[in-house]
């Protein structure tokens, strides 16, 4: 059974349980009473904010879905510094196709208003 629980989940069951500031005769209660219930609840979702996430996660993408890329590279034959240095030449050529349009384009602008 999974017993992993949604941040937003806690805070908004903490929310619930948050006392009215209306006391069972009607009075409201005194002012220290509900700045330190206001404390509590703000200390209660600070902490639930803080902690890290219930499902491993590495640069916000989960786990088993990295695993599984890593396995279909394995199979395709795709080792790590490969995968890497093909994301560099990805990123060089898209700089370079850049720099190229960017050129083009300063080229073309240049000889309409000259």
């Amino acid at each position: 059974m999974n017993d992993l629980i949604y941040k937003q989940q806690a805070v908004d069951e903490i929310a619930k349980m948050m006392p009215t500031l209306m006391s069972a005769d009607g009075t409201h209660p005194a002012d220290e009473e509900i700045f330190k219930a206001q404390e509590i609840y703000v200390d209660c979702i600070k902490t639930i904010e803080d902690l890290p996430p219930a499902q491993p996660t590495l640069y916000g993408y989960k786990i088993e879905h990295l695993a599984c890329i890593a396995r279909v590279m394995e199979k395709e034959g795709v080792t790590a510094d490969y995968a890497v240095r093909t994301f560099d030449d990805m990123s060089r050529m898209i700089k370079m196709i850049i720099e190229e349009a960017q050129q083009k384009v300063e080229e073309a602008l240049n000889g309409r208003f000259d």
